[in-house]
């Protein structure tokens, strides 16, 4: 590969990394992350990182140069440099797994102290989670509903029981607990078989009648 393609395969990796990252990195409320969402969203910028990994990799071989020590240093730095994006991409893969791993046993932990409040309660149950914190260094502890709801029925076997996150939205009206958007009701919770689980303070209590 001569020179010339090398220098424009590395200007146009480089522009499209900094074009794929450049909205999040002048955003007042950025913060680089390896998991969530921004996994979802890292796809041009892989693809760009890759394109220049690979024309370093070109370059370190030193393709152009006819001379064999020339030949045999490119080759070496090309080695170098393919042992450390391994290493490189190795570390993060353990990385983000550890964070997933303590994840999940944060998730148990909240389980099994919700478990141990409710056993006794009659069924159907509705539990809202507060309290506890939603993500584990961007991971996803509990954030939702179908999340909590299915993570509860797994670890109890109890196709009686529900969950939730958190009060934000919800109005207390006469027949239970009601959130609102644009005058239609998004989400509704009777009173009956209704309890707060409050993880910080490890207390449950009814809601309503």
């Amino acid at each position: 590969m001569s020179r010339r393609c090398l220098a424009v395969a590395a200007w146009t990796a480089a522009g499209g990394f900094l074009a794929a990252y450049a909205p999040y990195a002048l955003s007042g409320s950025y913060e680089p992350q390896i998991v969530g969402v921004m996994s979802r969203t890292n796809g041009v910028g892989g693809l760009v990182g890759g394109l220049l990994a690979a024309t370093a990799l070109a370059a370190a071989q030193g393709s152009w140069a006819s001379a064999p020590a020339a030949r045999r240093a490119g080759a070496a730095a090309q080695s170098l440099v393919t042992a450390i994006l391994v290493a490189a991409f190795t570390w993060t893969n353990w990385f983000v797994a550890l964070k997933w791993t303590q994840s999940y046993s944060q998730q148990q932990t909240i389980l099994e102290k919700i478990e141990g409040k409710i056993r006794m309660l009659p069924r159907p149950l509705t539990v809202i989670l507060e309290g506890a914190p939603p993500h584990f260094q961007g991971v996803v502890v509990f954030e939702n509903h179908w999340g909590l709801s299915s993570a509860l029925r797994l670890k109890t076997g109890d196709r009686n029981l529900s969950a939730d996150v958190g009060l934000a939205g919800l109005v207390a009206e006469p027949e239970g607990l009601v959130e609102r958007r644009d005058g239609k009701v998004v989400r509704s919770m009777p009173y009956d078989g209704l309890f707060l689980y409050n993880y910080a303070d490890d207390k449950l209590m009814k809601i309503g009648r």
